[in-house]
């Protein structure tokens, strides 16, 4: 298979805290001004802001449901992202997790396993890769969440589909990750594969 996609990854910085077991605390990912003006992910969880007051309402069952859900695709999503491969992402999917993409570049990736192996070998020779996400959003009745973001990154190493071209992507993706008993059941991704190989010089 030729390495002909640049799908996102993320921050070092927050991926410690996304490893840890399902049943810890559920974090959000979020989009915070960085030093510099541009966005720095940030996981943000209830203990950083405050306690309820007693008699403060408890959690809906819904309110349960939809939480359980964004945080297996949070932990999910910065692993993927973070190219840490199957070894680690398995922990927040079913086994035979199935993969769908309307892009040439992934015809031959089914799997949620293959995907997530396939853009760890992104980090061979993809530099200053990251991610600016714009959305992360829950729909409790289907089980599902999308989420939309930019990759950007530079073509510096060697492994890729042509020698290195020194040009720079930012493309625009989607994921929609289908959740069942907890565990991510499918993944779709929509992206431009085209116009992500023009910028980086390989079309």
């Amino acid at each position: 298979m030729h390495w002909c996609a640049l799908p996102s990854l993320c921050y070092d910085a927050i991926w410690p805290h996304l490893v840890a077991p399902l049943d810890t605390p559920a974090k959000r990912l979020v989009n915070s001004p960085g030093a510099d003006g541009g966005p720095v992910a940030e996981l943000v969880g209830d203990e950083g802001r405050g306690t309820l007051a007693e008699g403060a309402p408890a959690q809906s069952k819904e309110e349960n449901t939809m939480s359980a859900i964004r945080d297996v695709a949070e932990r999910f999503f910065v692993a993927c992202e973070d190219g840490k491969g199957w070894d680690v992402c398995k922990e927040f999917c079913h086994p035979d997790a199935t993969f769908s993409a309307q892009a040439p570049a992934l015809a031959e990736v089914t799997t949620v396993q293959g995907y997530t192996d396939w853009i760890k070998g992104l980090y061979t020779f993809v530099s200053g890769a990251r991610y600016d996400l714009k959305s992360f959003a829950v729909d409790e009745e289907r089980n599902n969440v999308t989420t939309f973001a930019v990759f950007h990154g530079t073509h510096t190493g060697e492994g890729g589909p042509l020698p290195p071209t020194g040009k720079s992507v930012a493309t625009d993706y989607c994921y929609t990750l289908q959740v069942e008993d907890g565990r991510i059941r499918h993944m779709t991704k929509i992206w431009n594969d085209g116009v992500a190989m023009q910028q980086l010089g390989w079309a």
